[in-house]
């Protein structure tokens, strides 16, 4: 999510928060550890809430770079 996060900034994103957060919902402040990183499987005691706010004209963009990088959008 940090790439999906560094993309929408470069598209012009008013403001991103990343929430990473246990499978237990508390919040663990930090983002994956690298090692889950380089193997490029998913981590699953870790997930991520991006909050994006873009203007309404960058609504789609930021859709399609969000799931370009593995993220759904609620």
């Amino acid at each position: 999510m940090e790439q999906a996060a560094e993309a929408l900034r470069l598209q012009g994103a008013v403001d991103i928060q990343l929430d990473y957060e246990n499978d237990y919902g508390a919040s663990a402040g930090l983002p994956p550890q690298p090692s889950n990183a380089a193997n490029n499987e998913p981590d699953s005691e870790t997930g991520c809430t991006m909050t994006v706010v873009v203007e309404s004209s960058r609504l789609s963009l930021a859709y399609d770079l969000i799931a370009q990088f593995g993220g759904s959008v609620t």
